[in-house]
């Protein structure tokens, strides 16, 4: 079980904080810790990326963003089987973009029923830390 959070009691540690986005208090996940790789320290090209998931607003951290494009529905594919090379669970598609495939990530896949449940428990006290 991944260690807790000391901002978010009941949450696990990939949440790593909270931003003011607007007057909303939006959680802030750590990609790098959900996906179980070493936390270094953020450096310039660190980002976070703002998300929806079920009408919600979260900040994910990621190390870097090398490009933003505009894709449509009709340009994702299915995800092919790449056998035990790559955990494709979390993937929703992939996508052709000029000379390179890009893998889509279901960031919905990526949130468990009981994350969503503990998050909106402890965002009334990060309130109070933001505030």
């Amino acid at each position: 079980r991944p260690p807790r959070s000391t901002l978010f009691p009941y949450t696990t540690l990939f949440r790593s904080g909270v931003i003011n986005l607007r007057g909303a208090i939006v959680p802030v996940l750590d990609m790098r810790i959900r996906f179980g790789l070493p936390v270094v320290e953020r450096d310039k090209n660190a980002v976070t990326i703002i998300v929806a998931i079920n009408e919600r607003n979260f900040g994910i951290v990621v190390d870097n963003v090398s490009d933003v494009v505009s894709i449509g529905a009709d340009q994702i594919q299915p995800v092919p089987d790449m056998g035990a090379v790559i955990d494709t669970r979390y993937l929703r598609g992939l996508v052709r973009q000029d000379d390179r495939m890009v893998l889509l990530l279901d960031i919905e896949k990526l949130m468990k029923p009981d994350d969503m449940e503990s998050l909106n428990a402890a965002l009334p006290a990060a309130a109070d830390v933001v505030a």
